[in-house]
């Protein structure tokens, strides 16, 4: 595979797994005095994670070698989990809100930070919930053989996405924040 489609793979996956950066945010806009969301008053953000869905797809089917209608069976289900994904990512962006409110207090209830905190541990305890589920789905539209493919896929994905984020580190070791 070319090196530019595994790189635009590699971030796409990194920014969709792992990035609340990518929850979408409501169609009219924040609410008047609330924090914009990542998505809002960025419509390119939202249109490059398709194209980068979009692609993913194009790349397991070249790697797995699947038919059309595999492949649209397969697409239906990722756009199912990737809504999943995207909700709990929006629902983790309110959460967070909600916790720097919060802390912001002059005295911040303990009760009210505990919950909010317990409430991000679970929205965090989703997301291999939701991964699990898409596996398990799109096992049930592939073939052994294309499952092996899939997990094979998957594992390189990975591998080439932590040595783009280590690179990414090297070369900025202060953009952490």
């Amino acid at each position: 595979m070319k090196v530019a489609t595994w790189v635009s793979l590699g971030l796409g996956a990194a920014l969709c797994v792992g990035s609340v950066a990518f929850a979408e945010g409501p169609e009219d806009g924040p609410p008047p005095g609330a924090r914009p969301g990542p998505r809002e008053g960025r419509p390119f953000q939202k249109r490059a994670l398709q194209k980068m869905r979009t692609m993913r797809l194009l790349e397991i089917q070249s790697a797995l070698n699947l038919d059309e209608a595999t492949t649209l069976k397969l697409s239906a289900i990722f756009k199912r989990h990737d809504a999943e994904r995207d909700k709990m990512f929006e629902e983790v962006r309110k959460e967070m809100q909600a916790l720097r409110a919060i802390a912001k207090e002059a005295k911040p209830d303990d009760a009210k930070l505990t919950a909010a905190v317990d409430k991000l541990v679970a929205l965090r305890q989703k997301m291999p919930e939701i991964q699990l589920a898409q596996i398990a789905d799109a096992r049930k539209v592939l073939t052994p053989l294309q499952q092996a493919k899939y997990r094979v896929f998957e594992a390189e994905v990975d591998l080439r996405m932590r040595h783009l984020l280590a690179r990414s580190q090297d070369k900025y070791p202060n953009s952490r924040r």
